[in-house]
């Protein structure tokens, strides 16, 4: 047989069409594992259907229930703003009791401004550390030119002002991660020179 007549014969054998049990095949493989599928389990005894066990021995995984604005444990959304003058303390807090706390050694802090409360009672609120936030505002207070802004959104501790040198821009840095240490902080302080 020459190469051309056995090259022939070889692809017709690759060109033949699929035997009537390879049709039977491809439809009831799928129609079994269906059915498979839908049986599950065997009943049990009051009715229901038994699951088997599952393979894995991972435990389950717990999603936590979503919180509003905060992790738990840490405070409540807060925010301290210095500007003409002014302190703007906005918190919230648990009660009354933490309130007068917080108000009470911000403004001290800040003997030489006038305090704007803006601080309100939530009742599952976590109040921020009196002593440790107004170390942040007098830091504030005392290494920014004019305007600061001091925000807890409940993930991210931003600074926003100006300040006239690096090392202004540090101390507050530090004040505020004294005040909140888990706290990741977003200096956004800028450096204000030439005036």
């Amino acid at each position: 047989m020459s190469d051309a007549t056995g090259w022939a014969t070889v692809t017709r054998r690759y060109r033949q069409r699929p035997a009537g049990w390879w049709w039977v095949a491809v439809l009831v493989v799928p129609l079994l594992l269906a059915g498979l599928g839908l049986l599950g389990g065997a009943p049990a005894e009051d009715g229901a259907t038994e699951q088997p066990a599952p393979t894995t021995s991972a435990p389950p995984v717990v999603v936590p229930p979503p919180s509003h604005d905060r992790v738990d444990g840490l405070p409540s959304p807060f925010s301290l703003t210095v500007s003409d003058g002014q302190l703007r303390v906005a918190a919230q807090v648990p009660d009354e009791t933490a309130a007068k706390d917080l108000l009470a050694a911000v403004t001290a802090t800040a003997a030489d401004l006038q305090v704007d409360d803006a601080i309100e009672v939530v009742d599952d609120a976590v109040a921020p550390a009196p002593e440790t936030l107004a170390a942040a505002v007098a830091a504030g207070a005392a290494a920014a030119r004019d305007d600061l802004e001091i925000d807890w959104d409940g993930t991210v501790l931003t600074l926003t002002g100006e300040v006239d040198d690096a090392e202004a821009r540090a101390e507050i840095e530090d004040a505020a991660r004294a005040a909140l240490p888990v706290a990741t902080v977003d200096n956004r302080l800028t450096l204000v020179t030439g005036e």
